[in-house]
């Protein structure tokens, strides 16, 4: 895609596509509407978005979470035998 300098006209580079033209009051709706979405989805998700999420979830391959598994590991084996 080739953006012209005089308006937001956009020429698509490839085999049997024509010159489209964009018009500023159909941007604006377009941005309101994605406004409106972005919103909407903040409402709906706020929950999900506000969630404290431990670290070895986002990364479960973390070498400290590692170390912290072995040793919980050891003192479940100590403290099962008896």
């Amino acid at each position: 895609m080739m953006k012209t300098s005089n308006d937001c006209s956009y020429i698509l580079k490839c085999a049997g596509c024509r010159k489209v033209e964009c018009i500023d009051e159909d941007i604006h709706t377009y941005s309101q509407h994605l406004s409106a979405l972005h919103d909407d989805f903040k409402t709906r998700f706020e929950d999900i978005l506000t969630m404290d999420i431990p670290p070895w979830i986002i990364n479960p391959f973390d070498e400290t979470e590692v170390a912290n598994v072995v040793l919980q590991e050891e003192l479940l084996e100590l403290s099962t035998n008896k």
